[in-house]
């Protein structure tokens, strides 16, 4: 299936070799290539993209919010999906998601499963995540039910991921804006709003296809007015950020109001109610953790929680801890071949060779 409907948008910093592995990662399979590029100096090779018809550069040292704004406004292809510059999407996943959205007109966003990788010494290692995701069922309709089942989660978080699902390209722009529409001191507020408006809006679908490989090459960026230490419910549930945190329920509810017939006031409840639910959850289950541990402590802390809860642990740990805490592991195709063993429609092929351009970009 052609992907000339889809558009890949990457915001990034100071990553410039791993943009340029995207714009040939693209370039071959056909998408369209959004990229907005944060870094103090513009990328070396822009002029050449210009050859590409599918590759749009933008450099602008906006903020991190900023430039998700732009990305909101930019673009005019069917669908579009946020990638991080350092991840693949792999086909035939990620076909099977554009045939979803051109089938099924009663869903807006779609997501596939993930597996986690990283590159030592000359290998490409990886973990299958997420492994608890699922799908809400069908005949709940978007609003207030639908956001407490997305978040009904057994590992006390969302059901699926939306921030890096396909989604229709009106849908894609309406909820960017609603998702950066106010500025805010922790970095991880954004996420935890997509998540909310989205269920309340929209219908997203988890597709039983491989189609996500999350990065382990690099530690997430932390820049100024940008850190990602401060996990989620630390700050939500700090009191000095009290006024903000009120701010931003009272921003939510009114923006997904416009949207529908929902009342301000109940919104404004319910997703309080369960955001202090989660953030009490959250901070129980990883008390004491600090940004510097030993790798047995963290290795016992990982050991002790459910599937889905060690994926995304495993995903947040620094690169100088990953591999002394899980060890090497197996290889990023013997990792999709769990999948596949698990029911996931896998292409083996498509993997090794994804593997092998990883294998390649670090021994460059």
């Amino acid at each position: 299936m052609s992907l000339k409907d889809l558009t890949v948008v990457v915001v990034t910093y100071s990553r410039q070799r791993y943009v340029d592995r995207q714009v040939a990662y693209w370039t071959e399979l056909g998408a369209n290539l959004l990229i907005l590029d944060g870094s103090p100096q513009a990328h070396p090779n822009r002029l050449q993209w210009e050859a590409f018809p599918n590759v749009v550069y933008v450099h602008s040292t906006t903020t991190y919010r900023d430039r998700h704004l732009m990305a909101a406004d930019l673009g005019a292809s069917k669908y579009a999906i946020l990638l991080h510059d350092d991840e693949f999407l792999l086909n035939p996943g990620i076909s099977k998601c554009v045939e979803k959205l051109d089938n099924d007109s009663t869903i807006d966003c779609v997501a596939g499963r993930a597996i986690n990788f990283f590159y030592q010494d000359g290998n490409v290692y990886g973990q299958r995540i997420y492994q608890g995701f699922s799908n809400i069922e069908p005949d709940i309709d978007p609003g207030l039910e639908r956001m407490e089942e997305f978040w009904n989660d057994q590992d006390g978080y969302v059901r699926h991921y939306t921030l890096f699902s396909m989604m229709r390209r009106d849908v894609f722009s309406k909820l960017l804006k609603q998702t950066f529409a106010t500025e805010h001191t922790n970095p991880y507020v954004y996420e935890i709003r997509l998540h909310l408006v989205t269920p309340l809006q929209h219908r997203s679908y988890l597709l039983n296809e491989l189609v996500w490989l999350r990065s382990g090459e690099n530690d997430p960026v932390s820049i100024g007015g940008f850190d990602r230490s401060i996990r989620f419910s630390t700050w939500y549930l700090d009191e000095a950020h009290s006024k903000e945190v009120q701010q931003m329920i009272d921003d939510l509810a009114v923006l997904v109001s416009k949207e529908g017939n929902q009342a301000v006031a109940k919104l404004r409840n319910e997703i309080a109610k369960l955001l202090d639910q989660y953030s009490i959850a959250d901070r129980n289950r990883y008390v004491g953790t600090k940004k510097e541990v030993s790798p047995s402590i963290v290795r016992k802390k990982y050991a002790s929680l459910k599937s889905s809860a060690r994926s995304l642990m495993g995903s947040m740990l620094p690169i100088s801890l990953r591999s002394r805490v899980f060890g090497r592991g197996t290889t990023l195709l013997a990792a999709a071949n769990e999948w596949q063993a698990h029911g996931v429609n896998v292409d083996a092929a498509e993997v090794a060779r994804v593997s092998q351009i990883i294998t390649k970009f670090h021994q460059q």
